[in-house]
Formats: structure tokens, C-alpha cells, sequence
């Protein structure tokens, strides 16, 4: 993602920016995918998990119905350049989920969590 939003040469927008846009992109390329194999929400949110798993998160249900991310995929990196990778992370799952067409989670940040800024809580 990184290598695509540095060589998109997009002189209209900032590099913070255009990293997003990517990430928002490559997440809902998987998404868009994800909805055409799969029609059903409660399938479609278990294709979701079950991508965030391929990828290398750790996604754990609450009992709330709300998710964590028991791991960074980004962690080396966001030890270094967290204002950088936390948005272009919540960017990249909430691209995932917008084009799987997932509305009952919500993308939250939280810059604070020593495992995943991402946190999905319910709509």
C-alpha cells in the first residue's frame, strides 16, 4: 500500500493522505470480493473474519458484538510512525468493510491500545 500511494505521484494530495486512499482501496477490493461470493450478512461477516485472519489480524467477537484486533499487522512500523499507519490500518478495514456492505460495525481508532489501533463496534 505504501509503495502504490508513494508512486501514485497524486501532487493533489499529501502522502498521509494518499496512503489512506489506497488502503481504503485494497480493503474494498477484498470486500468487493467478499460480497460477490458471499450474499448473506451473517456469511459475509464471517468472510470478513476469516480474511482478517488470512491477513495476519487476530479478531476477537466481544460479547457485545464489538471486535478486537489482538494484534497489529502494522506493529513494526507503527512502533515508529504511528500517526502514519494507524489511519492508513483503519482506512484499509474500513474500505473492507464498506464494500462487503458490513454496516453494522463501525471502524474505531484507538491510539492508545498496545495491540491494534482498530477496534469495529457496533452500529
Amino acid at each position: 500500500m505504501m509503495a502504490t500511494a508513494l508512486s501514485a505521484g497524486d501532487s493533489g494530495a499529501g502522502g498521509a493522505e494518499s496512503l489512506q486512499n489506497v488502503a481504503t482501496a485494497v480493503g474494498g477490493n477484498l470486500g468487493d470480493e467478499i460480497r460477490r461470493q458471499v450474499s448473506k450478512k451473517g456469511a459475509r461477516l464471517e468472510a470478513v473474519q476469516r480474511t482478517l485472519r488470512q491477513l495476519g489480524y487476530e479478531p476477537q467477537v466481544e460479547e457485545s458484538g464489538e471486535w478486537t484486533m489482538r494484534n497489529c499487522i502494522f506493529s513494526d512500523l507503527s512502533k515508529s510512525h504511528r500517526e502514519l499507519i494507524c489511519p492508513m490500518n483503519a482506512a484499509f478495514v474500513r474500505g473492507l468493510l464498506g464494500s462487503a456492505r458490513i454496516q453494522s460495525l463501525h471502524v474505531e481508532r484507538r491510539t492508545a491500545n498496545p495491540d491494534c489501533c482498530v477496534r469495529l463496534t457496533c452500529q
